[in-house]
């Protein structure tokens, strides 16, 4: 298990999986992290990712109109979680 996928169980946990369907709107690589529009809600939502590796595989839709469909578990804090604008642990992109 990685260091930083420990800190981000550490503080939170992680829901069930979920297949999102969504519009990348920006990324931080020094943050490892970015904001999608969730097409299911019509809300953003802040996406995390374990490491640059995944981070990279969600870099190629930014900047397009190109749906991202990826798997990733909402991010429950204190018990709770937002279905709407939640945060999203991103997994890795959907095949199908």
């Amino acid at each position: 298990m990685s260091e930083e996928f420990h800190k981000v169980i550490s503080k939170r946990s992680l829901g069930d999986p979920i297949i999102y369907r969504s519009k990348l709107i920006s990324l931080d690589h020094k943050n490892l992290n970015g904001k999608i529009e969730n097409l299911s809600s019509n809300a953003t939502s802040i996406i995390h990712f374990e490491n640059n590796q995944t981070f990279h595989k969600a870099k190629e839709y930014l900047g397009t109109e190109e749906i991202m469909i990826f798997t990733g578990c909402p991010m429950i804090e204190y018990g709770a979680f937002d279905p709407k604008a939640g945060d999203i642990y991103f997994l890795d992109l959907h095949n199908g």
